[in-house]
């Protein structure tokens, strides 16, 4: 063979060559990218992430297939709650049993997914008599009565709760003496674990200071109740702390408060008879008056804060409100009530968790007894999106989360 030949030979080799190695490259490449298709996975399905004690929700499981498409393997999965705060039937369905988060875990086959559920609380004092300590035991506003708290001789003028610590403290007052003294609750259990005599007026407007451990009210220092001064209490001991005298006999406070806890800053509305409403920041740690801003609206007679919108939330008349407090804006989020509404001025309490504001309508009838509703207002939309018909009159609420 020549030199020539030998050359074509030697080209023909690496050519052969180079057709065989594209071609295993080309095939590799395809079986690769079948092989690595997207597998199976399992999640779960949640309306919402929080419940309160009491109510339920049922829980889906959807496995996603390889191609894509989605079957619920609810029924055949296995479930499991990493919490007492919430339980879980191995249909899925999951029922909140004190307040605090949840890990709801669903398994099928190899695969799992977790979900979060937070568990919150509804609490309160019923109407006499007797006065009963209420604890919400399902999502349709039936209470439980648990402990009772007081008779036709008690008045009931405000409430703070301790959700660390799943306290309620209630000051009530004994008509035929004129003394009050502090009640101390399990928010848990709704047990009496302390009763202490009180040396100054029970006060109003009470909030709960995580910071000390105290609460804080406004009440009168002088002996002839000529101010109104904000003081902190010792629910141990009853020592009462001057914090700052906030006005005199010319000038009124409504029965609305709110406590940002942060940043200890508490907010009170001091009312004219003549000049808009006011709010008025303390801040509690210094002992002064942070700011006094004019609203814009008429002042709402229940409020409370919300840690994640920095904002206050009442309500005034029928209308469901937030008041920037570094403006004083008072805003309309939503309409709650019409003519025939009346909303109790010492009721309201806020459920950060579920983004809920609550408070309670007195529902008069011609014909039979009065009747109370819960009403749950979203504090995002403004809506009312919850309706708790009572069974027994209510005169103090309580809400309770764990991550308060």
């Amino acid at each position: 063979m020549g030199i020539v030949g030998l050359l074509m030979d030697h080209r023909i080799g690496l050519l052969l060559s180079l057709l065989v190695a594209i071609c295993l490259s080309g095939c590799g490449g395809y079986t690769s990218t079948s092989s690595s298709s997207t597998s199976s996975s399992l999640h779960i399905v949640a309306s919402q992430t929080a419940i309160q004690v009491g109510g339920a929700q049922q829980l889906k499981a959807v496995l996603t297939n390889a191609d894509g498409s989605t079957t619920d393997v609810t029924a055949n999965a296995t479930w499991s709650s990493a919490s007492n705060s919430a339980t879980v039937t191995q249909g899925g369905r999951v029922t909140g049993a004190t307040p605090g988060s949840a890990t709801i875990t669903a398994t099928y086959q190899h695969l799992s997914s977790s979900a979060q559920m937070q568990v919150t609380k509804l609490f309160g004092v019923s109407a006499c008599c007797p006065n009963q300590f209420l604890l919400l035991t399902t999502s349709m506003g039936q209470f439980s009565a648990v402990q009772s708290i007081g008779d036709e001789l008690s008045g009931f003028f405000g409430s703070a709760g301790d959700a660390q610590n799943h306290r309620f403290y209630v000051p009530r007052l004994d008509s035929t003496t004129g003394s009050w003294s502090l009640l101390t609750l399990d928010t848990q259990t709704g047990i009496l674990i302390n009763t202490l005599g009180l040396s100054s007026s029970g006060g109003f407007d009470w909030q709960w200071d995580a910071v000390p451990q105290k609460l804080l009210l406004i009440t009168t220092l002088s002996s002839n109740y000529s101010t109104d001064d904000l003081v902190s209490l010792d629910p141990a001991t009853a020592a009462v702390t001057p914090i700052l005298q906030l006005g005199d006999m010319s000038v009124s406070f409504s029965t609305a408060s709110a406590f940002d806890s942060a940043n200890r800053v508490y907010y009170c509305i001091q009312v004219s008879s003549t000049n808009q409403d006011s709010l008025i920041a303390v801040d509690v740690a210094a002992g002064t008056i942070r700011s006094e801003l004019p609203l814009t609206a008429p002042a709402p007679f229940v409020m409370d804060w919300d840690s994640s919108s920095g904002l206050i939330y009442g309500v005034a008349g029928n209308n469901f409100v937030s008041i920037d407090p570094t403006t004083g804006n008072v805003q309309v989020k939503g309409i709650i009530g019409d003519s025939n509404s009346n909303f109790d001025a010492f009721l309201s309490a806020i459920d950060s968790v579920r983004r809920r504001f609550y408070v309670v309508e007195v529902v008069t009838s011609p014909t039979g007894p009065n009747t109370d509703t819960i009403v749950g207002i979203d504090l995002d939309s403004g809506s009312v999106v919850e309706n708790l018909p009572l069974s027994t009159g209510i005169i103090l609420l309580g809400a309770e989360a764990a991550s308060q």
